[in-house]
């Protein structure tokens, strides 16, 4: 876009030296002219595409005008031209060297950090590669989301190695500028919640023998509250760019940014995070927030409950969800296995279970009927 910028302004001012040049009295050209770079100069489209051309287009018919006003030869606006053509250019480069020391402030803030010691690897006990179909859908869906959404993760790409790229956009060269990938403060910076649990903690948990079938009807409902929990845990934008292990910039401990309650018939009480990774035997991470990772390194812990023992042994063996109703709650437990962005951090292999998410939730209302009662 710099060589596209050059032939622009070559014309622009090729077009007014010429007019200056051979017609001995310009009049009403020269007026033409004037007129025809103020929209050019104006015109929104070529400011934000080709700066220096929009400037220049600018500049020129001022230069015309002060030119006329002296009545002398044409190479006084030759000279003037030129000078335009210079100021044209330097406005944006200097804007775009005022961004470039930004983006040197942004890498000092957000340098390349190595995850060894902020992210365990995945045990070899806690690999499982015969995965239940919900259980390969949901990790379809995860990558999807991933994919799609953690543009924030090219930004920071842009920032570390496309310092050239940003260079030359941002000093007014580039369509590139309009692109909403720039790094900045505020598409960089993500703002850490913490959010209370919305209910009471469940104090009594029954034996197996005392649980009942969940609501059928609400399976859609359980399904979508764990799609729904994972993504505000993970939040894609929260890896940042991942180039390997040992090279991750801006990645932000995951934590939940919003409250997964959004089902029309179920009320979320109590989510806990079931940690495998950390400790010896599997614990449960106790906190009156919902669970963010940087808070749950001091956080005291139990261990498993008998629902939760049951049920995480049927999410090692490659189901998705457990659920139970227990003591008048829906009791559930939802796996949270490795997506393809999480293997760079933790190893293993894609489905490998990372955790889980223990539910305590109760019925708002009369659950609807399913539709073979109707």
């Amino acid at each position: 876009m710099f060589v596209t910028s050059l032939v622009f302004t070559s014309v622009l001012l090729s077009t007014a030296n010429l007019i200056a040049h051979k017609l001995k009295y310009p009049g009403r050209m020269m007026l033409g002219l004037c007129l025809i770079f103020l929209f050019l100069g104006g015109s929104g489209f070529l400011a934000a595409v080709f700066p220096p051309v929009g400037w220049l287009a600018l500049f020129l018919p001022v230069s015309l005008l002060i030119w006329k006003s002296t009545r002398r030869g044409p190479r006084l606006f030759l000279g003037l031209s030129l000078v335009a053509t210079v100021v044209a250019f330097a406005i944006p480069s200097v804007s775009g060297y005022r961004a470039e020391q930004g983006f040197a402030r942004l890498r000092a803030r957000y340098p390349f950090e190595s995850m060894e010691g902020r992210s365990p690897l995945v045990k070899a006990s806690a690999r499982e590669h015969s995965l239940s179909r919900a259980s390969l859908d949901r990790l379809e869906r995860q990558d999807q989301v991933s994919e799609r959404w953690n543009r924030r993760g090219e930004v920071f790409r842009r920032l570390h190695e496309d310092s050239v790229g940003l260079f030359v956009r941002n000093f007014g060269f580039g369509v590139g500028r309009m692109i909403p990938l720039i790094p900045s403060e505020s598409n960089l910076k993500i703002a850490g919640l913490s959010i209370l649990q919305p209910g009471p903690r469940i104090t009594r948990t029954g034996s197996p023998g005392e649980w009942g079938q969940p609501i059928a009807s609400l399976m859609g409902e359980y399904d979508q509250l764990h799609d729904d929990s994972i993504i505000e845990f993970l939040e894609p934008r929260s890896f940042g760019y991942v180039k390997d292990r040992n090279h991750v910039a801006g990645f932000t401990p995951h934590q939940f940014l919003g409250l997964p309650d959004r089902s029309e018939w179920l009320k979320l009480q109590t989510l806990d995070l079931v940690g495998l990774l950390l400790h010896e035997e599997p614990r449960v991470y106790v906190s009156e927030n919902l669970p963010r990772m940087d808070e749950l390194r001091a956080a005291p812990t139990r261990p498993l409950d008998p629902f939760e023992s049951v049920a995480l042994a049927s999410l090692q063996r490659g189901e998705d969800l457990w659920i139970v109703s227990d003591s008048g709650n829906i009791r559930m437990l939802g796996a949270i296995r490795s997506t393809k962005q999480c293997v760079v951090c933790h190893g293993g292999e894609r489905g490998d279970l990372l955790g889980a998410f223990s539910y305590t939730l109760a019925v708002k209302d009369e659950p609807p009927v399913p539709a073979t009662e109707q």
